[in-house]
């Protein structure tokens, strides 16, 4: 019998043998040599990736390797992945970018939530350059949710700017396996004027059309409060969480509150009012009706929000 060249173990064998790795062994292993390192980026050994941008206590140099290693290895090949960057940094923001841009190739995803660590951009010198890195950011989530079949999707902690156009781009994509929509933001809810024109029955039928949420998040305002009705066609829903950063210019009837009750019976409604003060005072007259399935209620009196604190 001849010398095995473990060099040249065929790929199929190779993954046979790392599966029953665990994935510390898998790493180990996979620094034998090149061969084996190539059979470690597998679909089947990275179901989910947890990519923390951050340049604090780390060299900008060190975080782009770092970046650039999982764009090239290991982002086309997840199923879920979790992005939180430093949204006051340019150089992060730019680094998220590109980890978005590299979604695009990945045919696997079904979760993506992206984090920004701060609710608010810096308005410093760069402000309107880092406002375009944004839109860039913003337009190539809407290209990955394009590909379909996503499960969940949330945008923590800041507003997504288009998230009339995300949601006509999930309801048209994955309408049938979309469960979890989070966009609800901790800062100031702030339109632009393609937010402010956008035909309301399109925006309200594909709110509709997602009827197998069973948790959605929204920041309340004259815009949001409008598409409550579209809930009565979710009927799994189970978690509404709805954040109010400004006084309503609209009242919520209890009529709507009891169709919503009637066709989403485990909703649960969990509310927070962030900074504003009017609406805290008048929360009896503004929100609060019989009929609404509140469970959970805070109140945040504060300008700017430490996001890491809320984990």
């Amino acid at each position: 019998m001849g010398t095995v060249d473990w060099n040249s173990l065929p790929s199929l064998a190779l993954h046979q043998v790392f599966t029953h790795l665990s994935p510390e062994s898998r790493v180990a292993a996979s620094s034998t040599c090149k061969h084996w390192r190539t059979a470690l980026y597998h679909p089947q050994f990275w179901h989910s990736l947890v990519l923390d941008i951050s340049s604090a206590g780390t060299s900008y140099a060190e975080v782009k390797s770092k970046v650039k290693h999982a764009n090239k290895n290991l982002v086309t090949l997840v199923r879920d992945i979790h992005l939180a960057f430093d949204s006051r940094s340019t150089q992060c923001f730019e680094l998220a970018s590109s980890v978005i841009k590299a979604l695009m190739g990945n045919e696997l995803l079904r979760n993506v939530d992206i984090e920004l660590n701060h609710c608010e951009l810096s308005k410093d010198e760069i402000f309107q350059y880092r406002w375009s890195i944004q839109n860039y950011f913003e337009f190539a989530i809407l290209n990955v949710v394009q590909k379909g079949n996503i499960e969940g999707f949330s945008f923590g902690y800041f507003m997504f700017y288009y998230w009339n156009a995300l949601i006509h781009m999930l309801s048209k994509y994955s309408c049938d396996s979309l469960q979890r929509l989070e966009l609800a933001g901790l800062g100031p809810s702030v339109f632009n004027e393609e937010s402010k024109t956008t035909c309301f029955n399109s925006t309200f039928d594909s709110m509709s059309s997602l009827i197998n949420l069973k948790k959605l998040s929204l920041d309340l305002n004259s815009n949001t409060c409008k598409l409550l009705p579209a809930l009565c066609s979710m009927s799994q829903l189970e978690i509404l969480v709805l954040h109010v950063h400004n006084e309503l210019d609209i009242d919520i009837s209890d009529d709507i509150w009891a169709d919503i009750k009637k066709y989403c019976p485990k909703l649960e409604l969990r509310l927070t009012i962030i900074n504003c003060h009017i609406v805290a005072k008048h929360l009896h007259t503004k929100l609060l009706r019989p009929s609404i399935p509140l469970t959970h209620h805070k109140v945040l009196f504060c300008n700017v929000i430490n996001v890491e604190v809320l984990h």
